[in-house]
């Protein structure tokens, strides 16, 4: 598997750190920056296969997944136009700005046959599964408040 993740600050750099621990050798990682310094600079760090410094050749490359952590405003035109291309789409938290954006992204995953993942860090929280556990053996629950 071929993934590109795109952003190297911040939360890319928790993706990178992830993939890197995660990975036993079955999987090409590939980075974006729009600098090339950035780019490159991030490639050596994580020992990825490449780098891409324009959207458009990770879209037209053959990565099967495009990871993006970018602005919430490009999420939509972003996952979008990787879906179109035929690549599976992590994203970051929020899906979208708007329910529109929201919708737009998922009717594009479904259209295009592709998988469509929000990182949700709640999701892998062993707490977080008890929980639901408990509230199954409680039946109808009303709220529930997470502090």
């Amino acid at each position: 598997m071929r993934i590109a993740v795109v952003g190297c600050g911040g939360f890319g750099r928790v993706h990178l750190n992830a993939l890197r621990e995660l990975n036993r050798g079955d999987v090409e990682v590939y980075v974006f920056s729009r600098s090339p310094e950035t780019a490159k600079k991030c490639a050596g760090e994580y020992g990825a296969a490449g780098y891409f410094t324009n959207y458009d050749d990770v879209v037209k490359s053959n990565v099967d997944v495009v990871d993006l952590i970018v602005s919430h405003d490009m999420h939509a035109p972003m996952a979008i136009k990787a879906m179109e291309a035929g690549k599976h789409v992590i994203l970051e938290k929020p899906i979208a700005r708007t329910m529109e954006e929201a919708r737009a992204i998922i009717d594009a995953s479904v259209r295009h046959r592709v998988k469509f993942m929000v990182a949700e860090n709640w999701y892998f929280d062993p707490a977080v599964w008890k929980a639901v556990e408990l509230v199954k053996e409680l039946g109808n629950v009303h709220t529930i408040i997470v502090r």
